[in-house]
């Protein structure tokens, strides 16, 4: 979870400290138990329990680490996911939709203005 230079500098003496992934197990052995998946909320990124495991099982951690992973994780139901990508979707798919024919409508009406001038009075 933890990226480069991303912890802070000021951490407090238990924050430093070494801790361990054993810390952030209980989180893993519960989603298994509940036939769910890890939600990493400050990224949006999905974890079976197996693939959070080993992703973080053999980094070294910091309690502030421990923390941050504990803090921003969530068990949540996989399906939940699956109905947001497609509520995303769909509305990405409406405003394009909408964005399409704002953009035909103003190009058939400067095309409209075109021809008219060219075959109006509007041509010298």
């Amino acid at each position: 979870m933890k990226e480069k230079d991303q912890t802070p500098r000021n951490l407090s003496h238990h924050e430093r400290q070494p801790s361990s992934f054993n810390k952030v197990m209980p989180i893993v052995k519960e989603a298994k138990l509940q036939n769910m998946w890890l939600y990493n909320k400050l990224n949006g990124n999905w974890y079976t329990p197996d693939e959070f495991q080993t992703k973080y099982q053999n980094n070294e951690y910091n309690n502030f680490d421990v923390s941050r992973i504990l803090e921003n994780m969530v068990i949540r139901n996989p399906i939940a996911g699956v109905n947001a990508f497609h509520k995303q979707l769909n509305k990405e798919l409406e405003d394009l939709s909408t964005a399409t024919k704002i953009l035909r409508e103003r190009g058939e009406a400067f095309e409209k203005k075109v021809i008219e001038y060219y075959q109006g009075n509007g041509a010298k």
